[in-house]
């Protein structure tokens, strides 16, 4: 009973010094230079650390990683001052594999346990330097990338050449990839051989390929393929070819007639194409009565999710920001422009699931989610107050937690780049004297509400008006729900495998749930 009220005790005391205002993590590029780049931003969760490239004047830019709120060079893989421009990290089996634009050699893919001696070469194309090309995972359990126009698959022990004269990558002018996950392989698409101008479309099987309907023909070689989506029944793609009327458009790949069609939406091409479910796309109609869409290229699945008033705000070089949440729900962004609307909208691809969350007139961060939350901050340029917000992936909750005094004129000032133990970390430009740093800043709920320890023998799974307890045996229990000023609000006691009403009215407060089972201590904080 003790060690349950001192437990009791610990998680609120725990949560009332949150203190809530960012720190600096390290000012790892010291004085004014950038040790963070705003347009090699990507970074990995990797157990208890987050694995991201870090740049140095003498070391150039290079894997790095944060681990208790400190940041390590992980190898300077292109030796001396050259960047190596480490990039695409994917988890795969237990390791994070990435690839470098150059080594010293040429472009490679590299792996990193977390440690230096653990960071290694797995595989190099002397003739690439500069054309690496990105990496994806297969629902099967294969690693594919591309160097230079080459495709490999690597299933952890030996690397195959799949395909050649194709690249994995994402366009420039749309921000669309050309590949996507498609019936446990992946997909993607390469120019014709030979003397014709267009497009052919596989599907990977192992280390073989097969071509998926008929061919895309161009009038000339000045065109390219955008936001290759699988969807219900097949596959989507835009087709980006300047004054090239009867080749410019979208297409639909039908599995039933496998043929390749050009269709439209609401009577619109694609302007922007990106994956959504599995199921749907989301497309925004850049030609005919602009909005977003979630569709699979049929009119009878194709969802209007929001009616543009203004012409779209996105330039050539940006896509939809925007975020996904289990396969099932997608926050994004919508741009009217200088005097439109900007809304964050939460869909689950139906037009009764859709949603604005966040209404805003200011440029937006990236978004990021962790556990059911996603993170993004607002007024990142133009020498605004950077407001940073959570949102309840699930509920469409949104909430305001932090806005920094400090101001900048430069662009994409805050960029989200993980959650690590309850604390936000993120790029900040916003204090010139040190650069483009790494900065965290701890939060005020557990942002992994339903997630368990790898190992936990129960399941806690939290609504919102009750609390379910899960477990293997049938095992009774007695819990205390608190306000975070430590106010008990109620008791509960009960057996596992049952469902229990929390019993108070919601008021958008932090709570406490702190659970006793057979000695087990649970602890949970959560939006009420």
């Amino acid at each position: 009973m003790y060690k349950f009220f001192a437990t009791v005790l610990l998680a609120v005391l725990s949560f009332q010094l949150c203190a809530q205002e960012p720190f600096l993590v390290a000012d790892f590029n010291p004085g004014e230079g950038d040790a963070l780049s705003e347009f090699n931003a990507g970074g990995i969760r990797f157990g208890d650390a987050i694995i991201l490239p870090l740049n140095r004047p003498d070391i150039g830019e290079e894997p790095g990683i944060l681990v208790n709120d400190q940041l390590f060079l992980l190898k300077n893989i292109n030796p001396g001052e050259e960047d190596a421009s480490p990039n695409n990290f994917v988890a795969f089996g237990e390791e994070i594999y990435f690839a470098v634009e150059n080594d010293g050699t040429g472009s490679a893919i590299w792996k990193t346990n977390g440690t230096t001696e653990g960071t290694q070469l797995v595989f190099r194309d002397e003739t690439s330097s500069n054309q690496a090309g990105e990496l994806i995972v297969s629902e099967n359990g294969s690693l594919y990338f591309s160097l230079l126009n080459t495709i490999y698959r690597f299933d952890g022990e030996n690397i195959d050449t799949v395909f050649q004269g194709g690249r994995l990558i994402t366009t420039s002018e749309q921000q669309g990839k050309t590949y996507c996950r498609y019936n446990g392989e992946i997909a993607f698409t390469a120019p014709l051989s030979g003397q014709d101008d267009g497009f052919n479309l596989y599907v990977t099987n192992g280390d073989t390929v097969m071509q998926l309907g008929n061919s895309v023909f161009t009038e000339t070689g000045f065109a390219d393929v955008f936001g290759l989506s699988s969807v219900s029944g097949g596959l989507l793609f835009g087709l980006d070819a300047p004054f090239q009327d009867e080749a410019n458009g979208t297409y639909r790949y039908d599995e039933n007639s496998q043929n390749i069609q050009k269709i439209t939406v609401d009577g619109g091409d694609a302007s922007r194409l990106h994956e959504f479910n599995g199921e749907q796309a989301l497309f925004l109609n850049g030609s005919s009565g602009e909005g977003f869409y979630a569709t699979d290229g049929t009119p009878q699945g194709s969802v209007q999710l929001y009616q543009l008033m203004e012409s779209s705000g996105l330039t050539q070089g940006t896509g939809v920001t925007r975020a996904i949440f289990n396969e099932e729900k997608m926050l994004f962004f919508v741009n009217e422009g200088v005097f439109g609307d900007h809304l964050l909208v939460l869909t689950d691809g139906t037009e009764t699931g859709t949603s604005q969350v966040l209404d805003t007139d200011r440029f937006l961060s990236n978004i990021i989610i962790a556990g059911q939350t996603a993170f993004v901050a607002d007024g990142t340029a133009n020498g605004r107050e950077p407001s940073f917000y959570t949102v309840n992936m699930e509920t469409g909750e949104t909430d305001n937690f932090y806005t920094s005094p400090l101001t900048s004129f430069q662009p994409r000032t805050i960029i989200m780049v993980g959650v690590i133990d309850n604390v936000l970390y993120f790029q900040s430009l916003l204090d010139a004297s040190v650069g483009r740093e790494l900065y965290g800043i701890e939060l005020d709920i557990d942002v992994a509400t339903n997630e368990q320890p790898e190992n936990a023998s129960y399941q806690l799974d939290l609504f919102d008006q009750s609390f379910q307890l899960s477990s293997k045996e049938d095992l009774s229990f007695q819990a205390s729900l608190l306000s975070v000023d430590g106010r008990l609000l109620r008791t509960f006691s009960g057996r596992t495998n049952g469902s229990y009403p929390l019993g108070i009215p919601k008021r958008n407060e932090v709570k406490v749930l702190v659970i006793d089972l057979g000695g087990q201590i649970i602890t949970r904080r959560f939006m009420h």
